[in-house]
This record gives C-alpha cells, structure tokens and sequence, in this order.
C-alpha cells in the first residue's frame, strides 16, 4: 500500500502530465466522429470490453471494422449478444402442428403480465407509438380449467 507522500506524488505527476501541450492538443482533436460504431467483446478469459470505433467517412469505417474483426476472432474473442429495448431478447415458443386459423402464419405462445399463458399469432403486435395492436388478432385463450372458486386459474398448465 502506497503512503500519503506517494499518493502525492503520483497525484502530482499525473497532473504534471495533464497539462502537457502535447497531450492537451491531442484530446482538443477528439471531436465525435461522424461515423463510428460500438460493440462489446468477451476475451478467453471471460472479460467483456468495449470498443467504439471512429472515422470521419463510413467507407473508411467499413474497412477498419473488417480487420478489428479479424483481429478480435484471432486473438479468441467471441460477440456479445446485445439486447434492445429494456428486456432481454427471448426465443419465441411456437404452438407445433398448428397455424393460425385467420391468416395461416405460425402461432406461439405467449405470457400476460399477471403471468397468464396464452396462444397468439406470431404476426400479432404491439405498437408502443400507437398503444395499438398490430397484425392478425387471433388469440386463444387457456383451457378453461376452474377454481373451487369458480375462477379461471389461467396457468401455465393449463396448455
């Protein structure tokens, strides 16, 4: 462990170096690029990296992304996977032997927020702009197996 004077003095230094012309002149010229790209990277041993790469025309940037690629495979980089929105991606589950009695196309399953297991058409979505539904409007409802209640239990079982 460092003492204080050490800390100082690296404290120092490193100031000493900030306020180097040479150094300052170089981060003056890094302006954001108009073309760049950024993707995440896991090394062989399991560390994930950034990288962002930058140049002033997207031909340029086209070339400079093909060999860090390579360079990346080479080295035992592997991608990863990057999810948009606020979810992870997840794999649909599609109902086998069935079609879509509307508009023929697969059907899969789905889950309501309450945690209900429903059966929709793959083209069904939801438009977050427009708060509306989207595509063919089949959907099949769960077996309705009841409570003593008299309730639908709407489980995951039920299909």
């Amino acid at each position: 462990m460092k003492t204080s004077k050490q800390m100082r003095s690296l404290n120092s230094a490193w100031r000493n170096h900030l306020n180097n012309e040479e150094v300052q002149s170089q981060t003056e010229n890094l302006n954001e690029a108009p073309a760049s790209v950024n993707t995440r990277m896991k090394s062989v041993n399991g560390f994930v990296y950034q990288w962002t790469i930058r140049d002033e025309k997207n031909s340029n940037l086209f070339f400079k992304i093909k060999k860090m690629e390579e360079k990346w495979l080479e080295s035992g980089f592997t991608p990863v996977e990057q999810a948009t929105g606020r979810f992870p991606i997840k794999p649909k589950e599609y109902v086998e032997n069935r079609a879509c009695p509307k508009c023929g196309s697969k059907l899969v399953y789905s889950i309501k927020k309450d945690g209900t297991k429903f059966i929709k058409c793959e083209t069904n979505r939801w438009n977050a702009a427009t708060k509306q539904a989207e595509g063919c409007s089949f959907i099949e409802w769960p077996n309705q197996n009841t409570t003593p209640s008299g309730h639908s239990n709407g489980n995951v079982e039920d299909y």
